[in-house]
C-alpha cells in the first residue's frame, strides 16, 4: 500500500504543478548577443615635425645625412604588409630633377639603404609573407647624399607613400 501512496502523491503533485495558478515561480529568458568586429588595417607615421634633411655644410654634402628612427605605428586585426614609394619619379622644386632615388631608406631590421622608388615595395614583409596580425611599431631610417650633383634650393620636396593592406 505504501507504493500506492507514493504514487498517489506524485500524481497529485503533478496535477497540482499544471493546474492554472499553480505554476511554480521560475522562469528564464535567453538573450542573443551579437558582436560585429571589422576589419581594422590602419598604419601612422609619426613625423613631426617633418623630415628635413640640411646640407648647408660641405661635409653634409661629402658625406650625406642619415635620419634615423621614423616611427609606423600598426593596428591590425588581419594579417599585413606594408609597402613603401616616393609619390613621383622626382623631387620637386629646385632648378633641376633630382630623383626620388637620391633619399634611400632601410627599416630597422635592414642592413643597408634601399634606393626610394615611385613603384610600391615591399618594406615591411610581403605578400607570400604577411606580419601577424596585432599592434606594434617599427622603424624607418632614411639616407640622402646628393653630393654636388644637383643644382642648390632650399625647397626640394616629395612625398613618401606608406601603403598597409592585407591582400
Amino acid at each position: 500500500m505504501k507504493g500506492f501512496s507514493i504514487l498517489r502523491i506524485f500524481y497529485g503533485s503533478l496535477l497540482l504543478a499544471l493546474l492554472p495558478g499553480t505554476v511554480p515561480a521560475q522562469t528564464y529568458a535567453a538573450v542573443e548577443i551579437g558582436i560585429q568586429i571589422p576589419e581594422i588595417v590602419v598604419l601612422q607615421p609619426d613625423v613631426s615635425p617633418p623630415l628635413t634633411f640640411d646640407f648647408s655644410s660641405t661635409t653634409a654634402l661629402d658625406n650625406g645625412i642619415t635620419i634615423t628612427g621614423t616611427s609606423l605605428r600598426y593596428y591590425s586585426n588581419k594579417s599585413f604588409y606594408v609597402l613603401i614609394q616616393a609619390g613621383s619619379n622626382f623631387f620637386s622644386g629646385g632648378q633641376g630633377s633630382m630623383p626620388a632615388s637620391v633619399l634611400k631608406y632601410k627599416t630597422g631590421q635592414s642592413a643597408s639603404f634601399t634606393d626610394l622608388t615611385s613603384g610600391p615595395v615591399p618594406l615591411t614583409g610581403s605578400a607570400g609573407s604577411k606580419r601577424p596580425r596585432g599592434t606594434g611599431t617599427f622603424t624607418v631610417d632614411f639616407r640622402m647624399d646628393p653630393g654636388y650633383l644637383h643644382p642648390p634650393a632650399d625647397n626640394y620636396s616629395i612625398t613618401i607613400v606608406y601603403t598597409i593592406t592585407n591582400l
